[in-house]
């Protein structure tokens, strides 16, 4: 351990990282067996990794049976394995994400100790731990915390590279750690797709703007790295567009456009600076110091004095600025900046502050987790909701013998086709048909003569259903109801909202 005169400092001690990984544990991997994943997205990439394994075809995501390319394989390879050792349930589908974002504590601390000491990586994983969006995606089921992990990763040893550059004799190394680079990179496009372009041309942004020096040292081994990347995640894109041709293409355009594109006509007066606003929402407890880590970086231009400052702005402002083009913006989408904007303001941090202060402030930080962790032991917090609980009770029903489903349709009474859909495929394994909107539609479907269950929100049980269904099974927001007849009376009312 490091001393300040006579005096230890935890956050560059062996001690000070195992107190900081061992609660980093904690805060993540606490309740991770609670019921009811919290979105339909979860359930979602649950079901894809579930019938992954159930197929045995580990190469095309399947959901409800048929291909879906929403996203690539490599995070469905992870939960496929989880539901393997630990069968089909919550903490099976969680485990994945959550030891993600664990290693990805461990490589902030690397990604900080690379940019500048041990200090400055001790408090960048400190930072990552305590920030609360951080620990909140960290027990979903998606894909933000796996891609920060591997695009951290690949910034890591694009920076060692960097420095092996600089040295005499470096050329094995340096190809060792673009070899790594472009292998982390092309893992990051098997969990984002697209969104591998940003760890993939950050660094040649980087080497535009660098040095002729650097240029003629880095570019040949950057583009050994490239080519790795292009081999680790292209066999897939090849494999499939070979196999599916015009609709994985299709299906590809449909996912990436649904999801990104279809909001470039409604980006608003302040659409381009979207992504601001959702970082003073979500960035805490960290946006004060990041804000005047910034402050100093420009006032005392650092940039001119420090190569990987440069390198980390980069690989913010670049992903920033591109994806500020689309009109989808949710904090989630720029998770993956977390770790390098932390690092610069933990750089800041240890430049800024005296060695005697940063002493105190690590020994105030090991007690803040102490105190936090203890207290989500003591009285569990749940940091995202469980709107779907309603379907793991649906599913015990089932597997009870209360509810028997077989050869029966299950409509929706008035809500989202997908929110429930997608639930209720996980959980029970039976596709939803579809919503009924109105009573019409649900006298049209009785007099079909069809066996139907039909789920209703059980603030929006109308007079018409009550006359004409029995209560085959209450769950905790919603009914599971089955016709008391087949020749119910046909009313055009349309249902309250």
């Amino acid at each position: 351990m490091k001393k300040t005169g006579n005096k230890f400092i935890l956050s560059e001690s062996s001690l000070g990282l195992i107190l900081l990984l061992f609660f980093a544990f904690i805060l993540i991997f606490n309740d991770l067996w609670l019921p009811g994943l919290p979105s339909y997205d979860d359930c979602a990439k649950a079901e894809r990794g579930w019938e992954m394994l159930q197929s045995g075809d580990f190469v095309t995501p399947r959901l409800a049976g048929k291909e879906n390319f929403d996203h690539p394989p490599f995070y469905l390879w992870t939960i496929a394995l989880s539901f393997k050792i630990f069968g089909k349930t919550e903490f099976a589908a969680r485990f994945p994400g959550a030891l993600m974002a664990f290693f990805s504590v461990w490589a902030a601390f690397a990604l900080g100790r690379q940019a500048k000491n041990k200090n400055t990586g001790w408090w960048t994983a400190f930072f990552l731990t305590t920030s609360y969006m951080f620990l909140k995606l960290s027990r979903r089921v998606q894909t933000d915390i796996p891609f920060l992990l591997f695009t951290c990763l690949a910034l890591l040893y694009f920076i060692r590279a960097l420095k092996a550059a600089e040295e005499k004799d470096s050329s094995k190394n340096q190809y060792s750690y673009f070899i790594l680079w472009g292998l982390f990179t092309g893992i990051s496009g098997l969990i984002k797709s697209v969104f591998v372009i940003f760890p993939l041309f950050a660094p040649l942004l980087f080497l535009v703007f660098a040095g002729r020096g650097t240029r003629k040292k880095v570019f040949i081994p950057y583009l050994a790295g490239s080519a790795i990347a292009a081999i680790a995640a292209g066999w897939w894109y090849l494999y499939e567009l070979i196999k599916l041709k015009g609709f994985f293409i299709s299906s590809f355009i449909d996912s990436f456009v649904g999801g990104h594109v279809s909001g470039m006509s409604n980006l608003g007066r302040f659409g381009f600076t979207g992504y601001l606003y959702e970082f003073l929402r979500h960035f805490w407890l960290w946006l004060p110091l990041t804000l005047w880590a910034f402050y100093t970086i420009f006032r005392k231009r650092l940039l001119r004095k420090n190569t990987f400052l440069a390198v980390l702005l980069i690989h913010i402002l670049f992903p920033l600025i591109v994806l500020s083009i689309f009109g989808d913006k949710t904090i989630r989408y720029v998770m993956f900046l977390f770790p390098p904007l932390l690092t610069l303001t933990a750089f800041v941090v240890d430049r800024q502050i005296d060695r005697k202060t940063i002493r105190k402030l690590s020994i105030i930080a090991i007690f803040f987790l102490l105190i936090v962790s203890s207290y989500i032991l003591i009285r569990p917090v749940e940091l995202s909701g469980r709107p779907n609980y309603d379907y793991c009770l649906l599913r015990d029903a089932i597997n009870s013998g209360k509810l028997s489903p077989r050869d029966a349709e299950f409509h929706h009474y008035g809500e989202d086709y997908g929110i429930n859909q997608l639930p209720l495929l996980f959980y029970t394994g039976i596709n939803m048909k579809g919503v009924i909107y109105n009573e019409a539609e649900l006298g049209a479907l009785m007099l079909s003569g069809k066996k139907l269950f039909l789920v209703v929100r059980k603030d929006r049980v109308t007079e018409y259903i009550r006359a004409n269904f029995n209560t085959a099974a209450v769950l905790e927001k919603r009914l599971v109801m089955k016709p008391n007849n087949n020749k119910a009376p046909v009313t055009a009312g349309k249902m309250e909202n």
